[in-house]
């Protein structure tokens, strides 16, 4: 695949390069696991999934090696740490979910049933707890919707539904953990554009009218709580205020369909072309910066039969590890995960000793430790009958 010209495009708090493009491939989606190792979703079934290994320079198509129902479109790629990747579709029929657990090497998909009729999008905030966005009910009077799952997308549950006919859920973004957005695109391009908002991680969703002039819209991506775009046919739009107001930007071009950031300064958006977001945010200056905060979740399932796992997310490379005791406060385990990157990620026990011994049931507290952070808790291990 050739190479598309590089081109260069500034605007308030930063620049788009175009990086790749190929007028024979409509790109869909796009992620990123490390500086390197990339991949792309498409609506071309024979090129439905493509990876690139030396940062987005060249690209292969993989879409062979995926393995169970092969949709024939990827429309939403979610990479949530370096080995944990995930993908549905697509807008063409089919709710497809696929997934990675090492890093790229294999893929599985399969075809959700009695769910949706499509997906398009998908966001998980860990190995567990995922949403994804679609529609449901033929393409022209489908309603748009939410599922959430809490098991890694073995098992789905409709969170929302959108209230008019001849729309569908089509991106998500979540510029914190608790604070998300989708982008409701309409079969009626004359109608008030629409999002969805949560504030509760994606237990709950309200629709808000979106003040920008009407028009087809697909992407929506915000690189912090106040700024962000839309994207879709036409006029895109930027939003410096957390979307009270948006206004036309002639710096994408006119088909954007995907934004995703990988911090304030560092981004891509996808559609007709690809293009890379760089340089800083240019803030009020009454305005603080953001502060790179630990995020640490709930130890789940808990009670446990087996093993617990306990999500986290780095605002930087950290060293690792998790100390365990018992009710009277002797140490029990200790578990070393060493120098983990940035993002999210979890740490998992089994509930056995050092010397490999399974320990009895019964209510174990635990310290976490993140560099200079120590984060503690109590759990329970369960008797298990078979």
């Amino acid at each position: 695949m050739a190479m598309g010209n590089s081109i260069t495009h500034r605007m308030q708090g930063g620049s788009w390069e175009l990086l790749y493009e190929n007028p024979g491939v409509y790109f869909r989606s796009l992620g990123f696991a490390t500086n390197q190792r990339g991949w792309i979703g498409t609506l071309d079934p024979s090129n439905v999934l493509l990876e690139t290994l030396d940062g987005g320079t060249t690209w292969e198509n993989i879409t062979g090696e995926i393995a169970g129902d092969v949709p024939t479109s990827i429309c939403g790629i979610y990479v949530l740490d370096y080995q944990t990747i995930y993908a549905v579709g697509g807008i063409n029929g089919g709710s497809f979910f696929l997934r990675t657990l090492d890093g790229g090497q294999t893929w599985i998909s399969t075809l959700l049933t009695n769910m949706d009729d499509f997906l398009v999008d998908v966001h998980f905030f860990d190995r567990q707890r995922g949403l994804a966005v679609g529609g449901v009910g033929e393409f022209s009077v489908s309603r748009a919707v939410v599922l959430g799952t809490e098991d890694g997308g073995t098992t789905w549950t409709e969170r929302f539904r959108s209230s008019q006919e001849g729309e569908w859920g089509w991106k998500l973004t979540f510029p914190t953990s608790s604070t998300g957005y989708v982008s409701v695109e309409r079969h009626d391009t004359e109608s008030d554009s629409k999002v969805l908002k949560t504030t509760d991680g994606g237990l709950t969703w309200i629709e808000l009218t979106d003040p920008a002039p009407p028009f087809s819209m697909q992407g929506i991506g915000f690189v912090t709580e106040l700024v962000g775009w839309l994207g879709g046919r036409g006029t895109q739009q930027m939003t410096t205020d957390g979307g009270l107001t948006w206004n036309p930007t002639s710096d994408l071009s006119d088909t954007m369909n995907r934004f995703h950031f990988f911090s304030e300064t560092h981004g891509y958006a996808v559609g007709d072309r690809v293009f890379q977001y760089g340089s800083g945010i240019v803030r009020n200056e009454d305005e603080t910066p953001m502060s790179p905060r630990l995020w640490v979740g709930a130890a789940y399932p808990n009670p446990f039969p087996f093993r617990i796992l306990i999500p986290y997310r780095l605002p930087f490379p950290a060293h690792v590890s998790l100390e365990l005791f018992d009710v009277r406060g002797r140490v029990v385990a200790t578990i070393d995960n060493g120098l983990r990157p940035a993002g999210p990620d979890e740490l998992i026990w089994d509930a056995r000793s050092p010397a490999g011994q399974v320990l009895p049931p019964g209510v174990y507290l635990y310290r976490f430790h993140a560099g200079n952070h120590t984060v503690t808790g109590r759990i329970v291990r369960m008797a298990w009958e078979q």
